[in-house]
Parts: structure tokens; C-alpha cells; sequence
């Protein structure tokens, strides 16, 4: 049976982990080749090779915790260094939750010490069950992919260690209690301080993450405003230019008459060539591919480089409704950003969408001199 229970709790702790991840912490999940479950493969063959050799919990446990951070970056779009981050917190909070379960069952029991498989089987099986009910329920995923600060890691950190170590002093406290009734009432106090310490957690977690998406959806907006304001004022411009070759209008075409009527049919020709010319100048101030956050951000950066650079924008997106306008700004802020700031004078800007039935395409372009 002792095999049996490790298979369980070792196939558990990585479900229970991706679960956490994409729940908890609100991480994308991405689609994993064979090829990368083959070390989790020799994880498990290690595991078993240390329980027939009779290794200890404490090193059987480092060995899951090390599993539950290549599980965390196989399975999640983060990287090595950020996922410390994430597996440092969620490996003392499903050990507090485990903690917690274990301790209760345990105690409220007359099981012998090597029934210690059985109840942490069970705690793993718990809180799996609640993760997946959590993951079924949760429809909010207006967080989802952003990466946790190493300012908020810094303040939860401390927080979790130190309730962790409260409570843990707490069960060994349990365990030295005798008398039936006192039993019971320090497991009824354990129990009500572990669900609210646990709900407590959640709730900071989920604060610090409000925060920090209110501030960088804040910072986005003022960005986008910005970009807006400059959009406006050029529409402006292009008004009045609009507006100064419309009132000359009839002051040309007089001109144009009376050429005409003196049949000299070249000088119209020219006379047209250059009012078409004008209007050329004026339309192409403006670029227009049916997004208004686009737009926004393609006249903004690409406006003050007519003079210097061949722009050439073709395409129409329109309306993009399937992504948020912050993600959208972020994205096409950064890229285009970037291939201004490369070009250099007289070079070249091809951007170019296409939009399908399920799919956005924006090819971005600039020439550069130089290694790149």
C-alpha cells in the first residue's frame, strides 16, 4: 500500500500545482509534448526508488517540491527566474492547507503515526477537488497572465512564513494535549483559525493583484490619453487644412476656367496636377485601420516621421473587440515604438494587417542600418 499512496500523492501534487498556478495565480496553461513529461517520468522513478529505500518525509518532500517547480514552468508561460516567485508562495500555501487537513484528521483519530500516507493522500485529494471546483466556478480572467511583483512577493512572503510557523506551533501543541475535551476544543479553535487564515491569504493575494493590475491598467491609460490628445490635435490640423483648400476651391476652379477658356490645356493639366498633389498631403496625414486605439497609436508615432521616412500602411483591421484596449495599447504601442525608434532618416515603414475569421495579423517592418 505504501506505493500506492506515494503514486497517488505524487500524481496529486502535480495536478494539485498546475491547478494552482492557473486558479491561484492566474497563469495560462500551454500545451506540453511528451518530450517534456519525460523528466516527470524520472521524477517518479526517483520517488519510488526513495521510498523502497526508506528515505525520509522531509527529503521525499524537497524532492516533490523541486517537481512542483519544473511543473510550474513547463506547464505556464513563465519563465525560470519568475517562477521562483510563484512556486516559493504556492509550495507554503498548499503546505499550510495540507498542514491544516492533515492535522485535523489526524487528531480527531486514534491512527498510528504510519497512517501519515493515508491522511496526506487525503489532504492532496482535497485540496484538488477544491482547486478544480474553484477552476470550474471562477469565470474572472480579466488578470489572467499578469506576473506577480517582487514587491508584492516581498510583503506576502513574510506573512505566509509567519503563519505557517504560528500554526505549526500549534500542532505540535495539539499533539501534546491528553484530555479528550481539551483535544476537541483546541481542534474547534484550529479549525476556525485555519479557515479564516486561509481565507485571509486568498483575500491579500487577490488584493495585491487588484493593485497591481489597477496601477498598470492606470499607467496604460494615461499613456493612451496622451496618444489620443496627439491624435486629436493632428485631426485638428488636417481639419483646418481641409477647410483652407476647401475655401480656395472656387478661387481654382476659376482659374481653371479661365484657362480653359484661353485653351490653354496645359497649364490645367499642371493646375490639376497640383491641387491633386495637395490633397494627396492632406489625406496621407492621417492613417486609418479601422481600430480607434490603433489608429491612435499609428498617427502618434508615425506621423512626425513623414517627413523623413516612406511609410506605407495597408490593411484593415477594424473593430477589435477581442482583446482589451489595455493589452491592445501595450502590444501595438511597444512594437511600433520599437520600429520608429530603429529607423533612421530616409528609411522605411511597412506595416501591414490582415484580418480572418479567427485571427488578427499585423506585420510590422523597418528598415536599419547596422547590426541588429
Amino acid at each position: 500500500m505504501e506505493y500506492l499512496y506515494v503514486s497517488v500523492i505524487f500524481v496529486l501534487s502535480i495536478v494539485e500545482e498546475i491547478l494552482f498556478y492557473h486558479v491561484i495565480f492566474r497563469r495560462e496553461l500551454v500545451e506540453v509534448s511528451c518530450k517534456k513529461l519525460v523528466p516527470l517520468f524520472l521524477e517518479y522513478i526517483a520517488f519510488l526508488i526513495m521510498t523502497s529505500l526508506g528515505v525520509s518525509l522531509a527529503y521525499m518532500s524537497i524532492a516533490i517540491m523541486a517537481t512542483d517547480f519544473y511543473v510550474g514552468c513547463t506547464f505556464t508561460k513563465i519563465r525560470v527566474v519568475e517562477n521562483i516567485r510563484y512556486w516559493f508562495i504556492s509550495v507554503l500555501l498548499i503546505m499550510l492547507t495540507e498542514m491544516i487537513i492533515i492535522t485535523l484528521f489526524r487528531n480527531n483519530t486514534s491512527e498510528a503515526s504510519n497512517t501519515y500516507g493515508i491522511w496526506d493522500m487525503v489532504a492532496c485529494i482535497i485540496v484538488t477537488v477544491f482547486l478544480l471546483l474553484a477552476c470550474r466556478f471562477i469565470k474572472d480572467r480579466k488578470n489572467e497572465g499578469r506576473l506577480l511583483s517582487w514587491k508584492a512577493f516581498l510583503i506576502i512572503i513574510p506573512i505566509v512564513v509567519s503563519i505557517d510557523s504560528c500554526l505549526s506551533v500549534m500542532t505540535y501543541l495539539l499533539g501534546t494535549l491528553q484530555d479528550s475535551f481539551e483535544k476537541r476544543v483546541g481542534l474547534f479553535v484550529f479549525l476556525i483559525a485555519a479557515v479564516g487564515v486561509c481565507v485571509a491569504l486568498v483575500i491579500v493575494f487577490r488584493i495585491f493583484q487588484q493593485k497591481e493590475y489597477f496601477e498598470m491598467q492606470s499607467i496604460m491609460e494615461k499613456k493612451y490619453n496622451e496618444e489620443q490628445r496627439e491624435y486629436f490635435i493632428r485631426l485638428l490640423e488636417k481639419e483646418e487644412e481641409t477647410r483652407g483648400f476647401r475655401h480656395d476651391m472656387i478661387n481654382h476652379l476659376l482659374c481653371m476656367q479661365n484657362a480653359i477658356a484661353n485653351r490653354n490645356y496645359e497649364e490645367v493639366h499642371n493646375y490639376l496636377s497640383d491641387m491633386l498633389s495637395e490633397l494627396d498631403v492632406i489625406s496621407c496625414k492621417q492613417y486609418d485601420m479601422g481600430d480607434e486605439i490603433v489608429n491612435v497609436i499609428l498617427n502618434y508615432y508615425l506621423t512626425p516621421l513623414q517627413a523623413k521616412c516612406d511609410i506605407s500602411v495597408e490593411g484593415y483591421l477594424g473593430t477589435l473587440e477581442n482583446i482589451s484596449q489595455m493589452d491592445l495599447c501595450t502590444i501595438f504601442s511597444n512594437v511600433l515604438k520599437n520600429a520608429t525608434e530603429a529607423v533612421k532618416e530616409n528609411g522605411e515603414i511597412r506595416i501591414n494587417g490582415k484580418r480572418g475569421r479567427q485571427f488578427v495579423k499585423v506585420v510590422i517592418g523597418n528598415s536599419c542600418l547596422g547590426d541588429v
